[in-house]
């Protein structure tokens, strides 16, 4: 699970497994914890321009992202192919450039 669904890298990078033996034992749910999540009702709405990002195989499915977008003020939810819940570690070439993207036409200057 967890090499397909949170990080599709062969090994870890260290950044990730400090930041996860910071936070200590999780206990594991399965996936049928957050299978029907939707974010609906979880956040007040804001009104900034905010960019959704996501794996090709990231557990938080598009169907967790739905609420998202009625709740933000997001353009749609950009899916980064070949990638998981830390895509910006699996794939920082195409995390940036979709990130740079999205603060230039947000913020050119």
């Amino acid at each position: 699970y967890s090499q397909t669904h949170e990080c599709r890298l062969p090994c870890p990078p260290l950044a990730l497994m400090d930041a996860m033996a910071q936070a200590g034992p999780i206990p594991w749910r399965g996936i049928q914890a957050i299978s029907d999540y939707e974010a609906r009702g979880t956040i007040a709405e804001c009104s900034v321009p905010t960019l959704l990002l996501r794996g090709e195989y990231d557990f938080c499915t598009s169907h967790c992202m739905e609420g998202w977008k009625d709740r933000v003020e997001a353009e749609g939810t950009v899916v980064l192919s070949n990638c998981s819940h830390y895509a910006m570690l699996e794939d920082e070439g195409l995390y940036g450039k979709e990130l740079t993207s999205f603060l230039q036409r947000h913020d050119p200057n």
